[in-house]
């Protein structure tokens, strides 16, 4: 997965549509705001897996913030 969002990452700036210095930390960092602290709190079985509904929503709202954070 990492290297697929790098790859996807490293494309859009080659093309001039955002400003990212590192793609694979920004992709780490991308992922890691997709799972969010829902993955962590799944391990300690101190929560249970998030909705599709919630997934979507989460995934969503950490796309656009990296994407205003990369915009040129």
């Amino acid at each position: 997965m990492l290297n697929n969002v790098t790859g996807f990452l490293r494309s859009l700036g080659e093309k001039g549509l955002v400003a990212i210095d590192d793609p694979e930390l920004a992709a780490e960092q991308l992922i890691a705001a997709w799972l969010g602290l829902s993955r962590l709190q799944q391990s300690l079985g101190v929560a249970n897996p998030p909705s599709k509904e919630a997934i979507s929503q989460r995934v969503r709202l950490a796309t656009q913030a990296m994407m205003r954070g990369w915009a040129l």
